[in-house]
């Protein structure tokens, strides 16, 4: 504990993603990826004529053509015409990208994060070491006798 200083839990949100849950990881990556298609849409949907075969005043439509530009998927029937779709389309595509990549390694880094595994023996004895009273400890690699986190396992 730290006295004096302030915790703010979004001064290192790398960190606390990092260290969150997966379910809480996942369920942010799904929460980001539903209100950011909603807020592109609704700039599809306010130019009314921007996108080709999108139903006026449908909201849906203009959603799923969100969805279609972020994923760069590609368009079947509903494609931008005007100069302002078109912006949106351009912006929406380096979102979806530059989300796809940050949330790629970020779920890399959490994957790959090492995790101590290790074993402490029951008793600590004091004895002398090099002239000096110590207290000794022993710990043991909880994984077994020559593995590390990366080694793959021996085959049976």
């Amino acid at each position: 504990m730290r006295i004096g200083v302030r915790r703010h839990p979004l001064t290192d949100l790398y960190h606390l993603l990092l260290t969150s849950p997966w379910w809480a990881l996942f369920g942010l990556i799904v929460a980001s990826y539903l209100v950011a298609n909603a807020a592109f849409a609704a700039l599809f949907w306010l130019d009314e004529g921007g996108v080709e075969n999108v139903r006026p005043g449908n909201f849906a439509d203009a959603y799923f053509f969100s969805v279609q530009t972020m994923a760069t998927i590609g368009y079947g029937k509903m494609v931008p015409v005007s100069t302002f779709a078109n912006a949106v389309v351009a912006v929406e595509a380096l979102f979806g990208l530059v989300s796809l990549a940050l949330a790629t390694g970020l779920m890399f880094a959490k994957f790959s994060q090492p995790k101590a595994r290790v074993l402490f023996s029951r008793f600590a004895v004091v004895t002398q070491r090099d002239g000096v009273r110590s207290l000794m400890v022993r710990l043991a690699n909880k994984r077994g006798p020559g593995r590390s986190a990366t080694s793959p396992r021996p085959r049976a």
